[in-house]
């Protein structure tokens, strides 16, 4: 059996997903492997696993203590994934370039534009105000609002569209996503897997997201600065 590592947070795992299923890894599918995904801290990690089991995937996934230890466990496994679009996983082991539209397992359900409300950790925080939210939700029909919040915002305003932010599972999350018609949000687990579902994307940067490394050139992502760039 196969050992193959990876690491890092929620947005990492969608792009492991990417370079697991590339025509460039150094392995064919389908196989078997036994896949473990590291992450420092532990507030991501049941998030991240039971992504992978939407993927149908079963991973070992835990906390360790700092990078360092990803470094000093790697000769336990065959090949590290990374996390970044091509082969050079920027400052990291290299790998390979990702398979930018993988065979995504998801249930289709009915949907239209997605708004992530917010992406990236507590500490590098990346979202719209509270006025761009409302200013969205009164110019556009068929919006479905998602992502994480511990604003009160999100409870006491009376969304016109449908309001799902705090309100899914992660297996929930995946199917609203891959079936949505565009998606509008910051660089996060959400616009990866929308990248990788191919899906029309409107994508705002921000200092330190990673955008360069993460966004293949392949996906349909149209770079907005402001909401009054979403046509």
């Amino acid at each position: 059996m196969i050992k193959l590592l990876t690491g890092g947070g929620f947005g990492d795992a969608a792009m492991s997903i990417g370079k697991l299923y590339s025509k460039d890894a150094p392995f064919n599918h389908p196989l078997e492997f036994n896949l473990t995904h590291v992450e420092v801290g532990n507030t991501l990690l049941p998030a991240i696993s039971d992504f992978y089991k939407t993927q149908g995937i079963k991973a070992n996934v835990f906390e360790i203590d700092n990078w360092d230890v990803k470094e000093t466990i790697r000769s336990k496994y065959d090949y590290y994934l990374g996390t970044h679009w091509s082969e050079n996983n920027i400052g990291d082991e290299s790998s390979w370039e990702i398979n930018p539209f993988p065979p995504l397992i998801y249930d289709k359900v009915e949907t239209g534009t997605v708004v992530n409300v917010s992406s990236g950790r507590r500490d590098k925080f990346r979202g719209f105000t509270k006025e761009e939210i409302i200013q969205l939700d009164n110019q556009y029909n068929n919006l479905i609002f998602i992502g994480k919040s511990n604003d009160e915002f999100f409870n006491r305003y009376n969304f016109n569209n449908n309001n799902l932010v705090n309100k899914t599972t992660v297996k929930q999350l995946v199917d609203v996503v891959c079936s949505c018609d565009v998606y509008i949000g910051f660089a996060g687990f959400a616009l990866f897997l929308a990248g990788l579902a191919n899906k029309d994307i409107y994508g705002f940067r921000d200092a330190g997201d990673g955008w360069e490394y993460r966004v293949h050139p392949s996906w349909r992502v149209n770079q907005v600065k402001g909401i009054q760039d979403i046509v």
